[in-house]
């Protein structure tokens, strides 16, 4: 199963400690802690809740010491009102597969009527060792089922890199990492913060927005027919994304973006991209205004569609961002609601540089939509 084997639980009188008056969190008169070590070369670590009317909070971050050696130190804390509802709560170790270890938080799942005494808050620290000087720390997966619980990741993206990542929640924000693979998905709640994925990244929420700073970087997948992809979706909620584009030698590259979102403001921008890629993203929102701001070396197709308002493209400075020497040519047209075209860049010899292979789309409904180029 999933939820793997418990090998070692905490209940109502086995905590580390007990705590009157908890100082790290106001409105709850008691409190306790309980301490876990789990192997550093783990093939996975995972986290969950299971059960009703427990909250929290997961940090995952970086010892700055050397004590840890070859563990990773999970610290829970819980503060609650009443004795009898930690007396029906237990948090265990858990075992599942090959080398696949985590850490369960388990109450009942009640159907009543229920008042703040059975009411749990949960504090979770993930604490990853510090890895050797100048090198990146691997972690091959993290995977997080915590509903109702906030989630943040400190910035570790000099120090750490995650092989694959997963984090779940509702009503609780997500925020920041650096992956190979990354998913983040809750739902209410804010996803905001920087993340860097060099084959996936997928943010997902609802009724909430979508603030990120998002490097993508193509380790040649393109060799094998495979992108650099990011997927960012919500509803009723914003869209405001920051995206580079990177390659190892600054040349060529696949990536794939889409972003969607309803009744909402949508504004991507791409601070930087390598020569020549191939690249192609939709935009989309509904009732409010779009607007795509491309780096200068797009070279490709391009559309934008509104309605009510007539879509609107408009052009940079036009000067060759590589310094080669080439000038652009811009086709555009006019059909009911859309402007489409192509923008290509040429050397003197009115030669294409460049494959031209990339494509983006922009729309929205009854609002003003715009494309940079």
């Amino acid at each position: 199963p999933w939820d793997g084997v418990a090998h070692k639980c905490i209940n109502a009188d086995n905590w580390t400690t007990y705590h009157g008056s908890p100082q790290w969190i106001s409105g709850y008169p008691l409190g306790a802690k309980a301490l876990f070590s789990l192997p550093l070369g783990s093939n996975a670590f995972y986290l969950l809740s299971r059960g009703s009317y427990q909250r929290g909070k997961l940090v995952v971050e970086q010892s700055h010491s050397l004590e840890l050696g070859g563990t990773v130190l999970v610290e829970v804390k819980v503060s609650y009102h009443d004795s009898k509802a930690l007396a029906v709560a237990s948090v265990c170790e858990l075992a599942r597969g090959l080398d696949e270890y985590g850490i369960g938080l388990f109450t009942p799942n009640h159907t009543g009527l229920l008042d703040e005494n059975d009411q749990l808050n949960f504090e979770i620290k993930f604490t990853i060792p510090v890895g050797s000087t100048g090198t990146l720390l691997q972690i091959k997966q993290f995977e997080s089922i915590l509903p109702n619980f906030n989630q943040e990741i400190a910035a570790l993206g000099d120090s750490v890199h995650f092989e694959r990542i997963g984090l779940a929640s509702t009503n609780y924000p997500i925020t920041s990492i650096r992956t190979t693979e990354g998913s983040f998905v809750t739902a209410n709640s804010a996803i905001k913060g920087s993340f860097q994925a060099d084959r996936s990244l997928e943010l997902v929420t609802s009724n909430a927005p979508v603030h990120a700073f998002v490097k993508l970087l193509d380790l040649d997948h393109n060799y094998h027919n495979q992108t650099t992809a990011l997927n960012i979706s919500t509803t009723n909620g914003y869209i405001k994304a920051d995206i580079a584009l990177e390659t190892r030698s600054g040349i060529g590259g696949a990536f794939e973006v889409n972003a969607r979102t309803s009744n909402a403001l949508l504004r991507m921008n791409y601070s930087s991209s390598p020569a020549r890629p191939s690249f192609q993203c939709t935009a989309m929102t509904t009732n409010s205004p779009a607007r795509m701001v491309l780096h200068e070396e797009f070279d490709g197709d391009f559309e934008v569609e509104s309605t009510l308002f007539t879509p609107s493209v408009e052009l940079q400075s036009g000067q060759d961002p590589s310094d080669g020497g080439r000038f652009r040519v811009v086709v555009q047209d006019e059909d009911a609601n859309r402007v489409f075209g192509s923008a290509h860049w040429v050397d003197m010899s009115f030669q294409d540089g460049a494959a031209g292979t990339s494509r983006v789309f922009v729309g929205t409904t009854n609002s003003p939509a715009q494309l940079v180029l």
